[in-house]
């Protein structure tokens, strides 16, 4: 959930757009680039998002030919919503004095007017070719043709305001502020768990599925990775606000949850609308991570549903960032284990 000053708390959800691929283009030392995007209401937002799993088990090859029946649902719930919408850019790095900063650029578009931010830019640039201040010709990416200054004079004839904003970003890491001996872990776990902005790593996996037939229709509704040996893993973990996000890619899956200081010693991982409450210890070997409570949204799930985790992360023999991680559940056991090595890169 992000939340953006007029219009409270959203759900997003991560999105692939050509301009990612943009920004990495522009700014060769961009280390992560990440777009994200959500509708308004939470239950069109989280229904959104459950009906992603039959694509991801297979049953059906895309949701477009539902788009239709999908619009006519979104339009019946638009009377529940308000005519307000925004959207932030931020940047996170290295200032000319070498400090640690992030800028923040918010628009905030009321009275129904969001609809019309996308031509804006193109009325912009029409603007400048007219009067000469832009020479270049032909179809390309868009990039360095304008200032800011020339979108949002395009902005003042609606409802739309922006703002920027910077700040000096001090703040200790996630893991460095809730695991007391964090500085008596070894150095591997330590650099993984120190983003700065944010840290790519990339290794190997072996996963093990489920341990009997009514554990794996559990694994499979839940979107584990199926079992199998020396996959490719790639993890990504950006500092977000107070907490961090994991992406982690396993193989053909991928699966994103966002990581919360609750109290020392206590964390908070979130996969979508399920929450694990997460007790936490260090010592000189690495650490370890068990789940304490669940909750769906704000309610508590029963101790049955609630999934037993053992999760310890340390270094093997190459001196590598070791993790091995097992889920459970009660009576039902094992789930899933996934297990393996990662390497800054």
């Amino acid at each position: 959930r992000i939340s953006i000053e007029g219009l409270g708390k959203r759900f997003v959800a991560l999105v692939e757009t050509p301009d990612l691929d943009i920004v990495r283009m522009r700014f060769p030392s961009v280390r992560q680039a990440v777009f994200r995007a959500g509708v308004e209401l939470t239950i069109l937002q989280l229904g959104l998002w459950l009906l992603t799993f039959p694509v991801r088990w297979g049953f059906v090859r895309s949701l477009e030919p539902f788009a239709e029946l999908l619009h006519a649902v979104a339009a019946w719930f638009r009377r529940f919503g308000s005519d307000k919408g925004g959207m932030i850019v931020e940047a996170v790095g290295l200032d000319s004095a070498g400090e640690r900063m992030r800028a923040r650029w918010t628009l905030v578009a009321a009275a129904g007017d969001g609809p019309n931010i996308p031509s804006l830019p193109a009325l912009a640039l029409a603007r400048a070719l007219a009067n000469g201040t832009v020479s270049e010709r032909g179809a390309t990416a868009c990039v360095d043709l304008l200032t800011l200054d020339a979108f949002t004079k395009e902005f003042s004839r609606y409802e739309i305001g922006t703002a920027v904003t910077t700040e000096r970003l001090t703040q200790v890491p996630l893991f460095q502020r809730v695991l007391g001996r964090f500085a008596q872990m070894p150095q591997a776990v330590r650099e993984a768990h120190a983003p700065d902005p944010a840290r790519e790593l990339a290794g190997e996996v072996d996963i093990e599925g489920a341990e009997n037939p009514f554990a794996q229709a559990v694994a499979w509704f839940a979107g584990f990775p199926s079992a199998g040996r020396n996959l490719r893993a790639a993890v990504t973990i950006e500092r977000e606000g107070n907490g961090e996000v994991w992406v982690r890619r396993f193989g053909k899956a991928t699966f994103a949850s966002t990581l919360s200081e609750t109290a020392p010693g206590k964390l908070t991982e979130r996969f979508g609308a399920i929450a694990f409450d997460l007790d936490a210890a260090a010592d000189a070997q690495g650490f370890r991570l068990g789940i304490v409570r669940a909750r769906l949204g704000e309610l508590p799930l029963p101790r049955f549903l609630t999934p037993q985790t053992e999760a310890v992360a340390g270094i093997d023999e190459n001196g590598r960032y070791r993790f091995d991680v097992t889920i459970s559940l009660p009576v039902i056991g094992r789930l899933v284990r996934y297990r393996g090595w990662l390497t800054p890169g």
